[in-house]
């Protein structure tokens, strides 16, 4: 199914584009979620809202034809899977008590993936602050909707090897601030 084809199943609510949606990025973010530390149940929930923002964002028209179609579902199923990291974290279903300890040979990979989330907050929040809007938008197309340099560099009429050092010093700076972040909250 093409481009076109999917966007107009999506602006019409065809159940077939829903389920081509399903069958060819389901098992995509299925795996991401469970590398992640979520559960069959965390996927279902994540993949219908991620549906739902494409769905708004196509009939809205605010979805615009730029870079694959496919880095932009997995970019917003990706955020979607974030913002549930993050309501999880703020509410935690159980107290435990301070003397009991965790003994699951997982604890690593556990201890490892929160660690991946604070950084990957971090990184949204240091995004989501920045005024600079080309090193914002640099990042997101590379980064997030996977859109390669060569292809950033005819869209916007940079040059490839300027847009190639812009990229690194935004990275660097991004880094750096989000590491700040880190450490003023611990």
């Amino acid at each position: 199914m093409g481009i076109q084809m999917i966007l107009e199943g999506l602006s019409q609510g065809n159940p077939e584009t829903f389920k081509f949606l399903h069958r060819q990025y389901g098992p995509i973010v299925l795996a991401h979620i469970l590398r992640n530390n979520g559960t069959r149940d965390d996927y279902e929930d994540v993949f219908n809202l991620t549906l739902t923002t494409i769905w708004q964002k196509v009939t809205d028209g605010v979805y615009k034809e730029e870079g694959k179609f496919k880095q932009f579902f997995l970019a917003v199923a990706e955020n979607k899977w974030l913002e549930e990291l993050r309501r999880k974290r703020a509410k935690p279903s159980f107290a435990i008590e301070e003397n009991f300890q965790i003994a699951d040979p997982g604890e690593e990979d556990l201890a490892r993936a929160v660690v991946k989330d604070q950084r990957l907050n971090a990184i949204f929040q240091v995004l989501e602050s920045w005024n600079d809007t080309v090193c914002k938008d640099l990042i997101v197309k590379f980064h997030l909707e996977e859109i390669s340099l060569l292809e950033i560099s005819q869209k916007t009429g940079y040059d490839y090897n300027n847009l190639r050092k812009r990229i690194f010093d935004c990275r660097k700076r991004l880094e750096k601030q989000a590491m700040e972040l880190l450490s003023v909250e611990r």
